[in-house]
Formats: C-alpha cells, sequence, structure tokens
C-alpha cells in the first residue's frame, strides 16, 4: 500500500532541497527561466502519465458512470501532443540561438 504521508513529507524535503541549490546557482532572472523550463517539462509528463493513469488503473476501478470515455483520451492525446510540440520547439530555437 501508498503510504501518502511518506511521499508527501519526502516530496517537501526534495522541493526545498532543490529550491536551496537553485538559490545558489544564479541571479533571480536566470532561476526564473529554470523555473519556467521545469514547469514546461514537468506538464509535458503531468500530462501524459495522467493519460497513462486515467485511461488506465483508475478507468478500471471506478462505476461505469465515472469512467473517462474517449474524448477524454482524445482530449489529453491533444493537450499531450501541443505541450510536447512546444518543448521541442523551444529547445530547437535555444539550441539554434545558442549555436
Amino acid at each position: 500500500a501508498v503510504n501518502e504521508t511518506v511521499w508527501y513529507r519526502w516530496m517537501i524535503v526534495f522541493l526545498t532541497v532543490v529550491t536551496g541549490v537553485t538559490m545558489l546557482i544564479d541571479q533571480p532572472g536566470t532561476l526564473i527561466i529554470l523555473s519556467a523550463i521545469l514547469g514546461f517539462i514537468g506538464t509535458v509528463i503531468y500530462t501524459g502519465a495522467l493519460i497513462l493513469v486515467v485511461h488506465g488503473p483508475l478507468r478500471r476501478g471506478l462505476p461505469e458512470p465515472l469512467k473517462p470515455g474517449l474524448l477524454s483520451k482524445v482530449l489529453l492525446g491533444i493537450s499531450f501532443t501541443a505541450y510536447a510540440a512546444l518543448a521541442v520547439v523551444y529547445l530547437y530555437l535555444k539550441i539554434k540561438v545558442s549555436a
């Protein structure tokens, strides 16, 4: 069984350590950009994981009226594709400008 309290506490410790380390790295502008990039990557990962969980194990455990349907899968798929495409374009432009 998953103990949410333990996971939550480890997540808080991890985020605190990451914040402490990044504060020592550079000026706030750089940290804001780094935060935005990590948020973008996190959104892509979250959307993909949401598709897998909602249409996998969660769907099997829900009563029939609450089960997500094809529309949910399609819309989440569109969101995932859009976020992933934007991330690729951003990285491409960032690499192109840096080179």
